[in-house]
């Protein structure tokens, strides 16, 4: 099996999956983008199956990769532009001059999913 080992997880286990994403970073895209993965599995009887697996990801201004599963997208408290085509050039954007909300900690280490704060990106 190339190094790997069985092993079988049940409907009440959660498993962790790691992986790579390349992407040309002289063309990379203005808006979020949607695509997806395939994970391939084989249950504890030998059958083979895949789970496709839709999600969005974003490529800050500054510099950062947001990426989520389509449901978490579109349950974000964010506003997005609209999309237009061609795309507008991307202009990178130093994390030091990003003005935070009144009332979001200063030290940007500091957040995380349960603190922080909807963000309005509709003004860059």
């Amino acid at each position: 099996m190339n190094g790997f080992t069985k092993s079988f997880i049940d409907s009440s286990d959660t498993a962790s999956i790691y992986f790579n994403l390349s992407y040309d970073s002289t063309k990379l895209p203005y808006n979020p983008k949607e695509l997806s993965f395939t994970i391939k599995a084989i249950n504890k009887y030998g059958d083979t199956f895949s789970i496709v697996v839709p999600t969005v990801v974003y490529f800050t201004l500054y510099g950062s990769t947001e990426i989520w599963d389509i449901e978490e997208f579109n349950n974000l408290p964010r506003k997005w532009l609209p999309k237009i085509s061609p795309e507008p050039t991307r202009v990178h954007v130093a994390p030091s001059s990003i003005i935070l909300s009144v009332g979001v900690p200063t030290n940007r280490n500091m957040l995380s999913r349960t603190n922080s704060m909807p963000q309005d990106y509709s003004s860059l």
